[in-house]
């Protein structure tokens, strides 16, 4: 699933639909039917009646049990007199091929499970399931006037029809707490075996919908809408496989709307990053979790000793990795160079960018597209006469590579 906008990468200005109503839902905005804007008039998008908006949609308990009912709600946002009503849609998802959607209708009367009447939450809550059920649901609002919105909003399927396929969902677990880090990606029946299918040696970065919760030290916390993908070079094909979890730019995880979660030699890679950072060298973050998919240990399809029942979890290298590491150059580009891709040495090619878009990609600052930082750093340190000392140290931090090449060679890292 790719969520895609004319006004996200395309050259259209995003704007804003109704001023009347609050500018921080993404709903109240879209791409502006005009190719150029519309600078100094009213925008072309603009409606003085919209549907209402659906926000802070939320499910509790966030892991139910078997025997918990399960109290749905969301807040929904707009003028006065429209007088929204609100309907709940949901269904065992658990099999690849789903039963329809049942219905029930959410309150805002302080009534049957609504916390407090008239406040603009509406609630309803769902019947108790058994053990290990995926349950899918989606919410939608209509006003006095007809006009009506799902959240989250209908995709385009497979047939080029529209229609609710990427869903939140939630899962029913009596299985026992365990301690430590626990990170949960729950997913659809259906899209569980399309997983399954693209994990079975295939090199596909098709992004499957899920809901991650998240369970450690600070608490519990859940993410619908998430991507989650295959990742991996060498070990793409293996057992315990690995994800990368996407997640929506409106509601990121700690901070990040990126997390890999590697399943091979977990805890080599948990050493190795502390062992950098200590050092004083750059690396991304690495701890150790526990991972579910669905119900299942995806670790007990795997060699125990490569992963011991835990997964590597890793920083991704982007912007966020960038403000973290380097505070006082958060802006700065990063780049990355890719194994296996030949030619891979330091080696100056010229002036030209895409003589250096293989084996080095941009991972910041992508729509800049500007390489001059790179190309002059290897200008200087690939040249046909002598190095120079003083000219390195314009271009590089010579004690940061020393103390990167040193862990490097202590790790036997190659």
């Amino acid at each position: 699933w790719q969520w895609e906008a004319a006004h996200d990468g395309n050259g259209q200005s995003l704007e804003l639909i109704n001023p009347r109503l609050p500018n921080e839902s993404g709903q109240n905005w879209a791409a502006s039917e005009v190719e150029t804007g519309t600078p100094g008039q009213a925008n072309s998008v603009r409606r003085s009646n919209i549907a209402p908006l659906i926000v802070e949609t939320a499910h509790f308990p966030i892991v139910p049990k078997s025997t918990d009912s399960v109290r749905v709600s969301a807040r929904v946002v707009s003028l006065p007199l429209a007088k929204p009503k609100v309907v709940l849609h949901f269904r065992d998802a658990t099999s690849e091929e789903p039963d329809a959607f049942q219905s029930v209708s959410m309150r805002d009367d302080g009534q049957a499970g609504d916390a407090i009447a008239g406040d603009g939450f509406f609630t309803a809550t769902l019947p108790p399931q058994p053990h290990a059920t995926v349950v899918e649901f989606y919410l939608r609002a209509t006003d006095a006037l007809g006009q009506a919105r799902t959240w989250p909003a209908p995709t385009l399927k497979l047939d080029g029809s529209l229609g609710q396929a990427a869903n939140p969902v939630y899962l029913v677990d009596d299985s026992p707490i365990e301690s430590g880090p626990l990170y949960r990606v729950v997913m659809t029946g259906s899209e569980l075996r399309d997983r399954e299918r693209i994990t079975s040696g295939s090199r596909s970065d098709a992004r499957m919908n899920a809901t991650f919760i998240s369970n450690d030290e600070t608490g519990t916390e859940c993410r619908y809408l998430v991507g989650v993908r295959n990742r991996g070079n060498g070990s793409r094909g293996r057992k315990p496989s690995n994800f990368r979890i996407h997640f929506r730019s409106d509601e990121p995880w700690k901070g990040q709307t990126d997390l890999n979660l590697n399943g091979q030699f977990s805890w080599v890679q948990h050493i190795g990053s502390v062992l950098a950072l200590k050092s004083g060298a750059v690396a991304p973050r690495v701890w150790p979790v526990r991972v579910r998919l669905n119900n299942q240990d995806p670790t007990e399809a795997g060699s125990a000793g490569w992963s011991f029942g835990f997964y590597a979890a890793h920083e991704v290298l982007d912007s966020g990795w960038a403000e973290y590491h380097f505070p006082d150059d958060s802006s700065g580009n990063l780049y990355r160079a890719r194994r296996n891709i030949a030619p891979s040495s330091f080696e100056y090619r010229g002036e030209e960018a895409d003589s250096y878009r293989n084996p080095w990609f941009k991972a910041t600052n992508t729509a800049e597209d500007d390489w001059l930082d790179l190309i002059e750093m290897l200008s200087v340190v690939d040249p046909e006469d002598e190095l120079s000392i003083k000219r390195v140290r314009e271009v590089i931090n010579v004690e940061q590579w020393l103390t990167h090449i040193a862990v490097m060679a202590v790790l036997n890292n190659s």
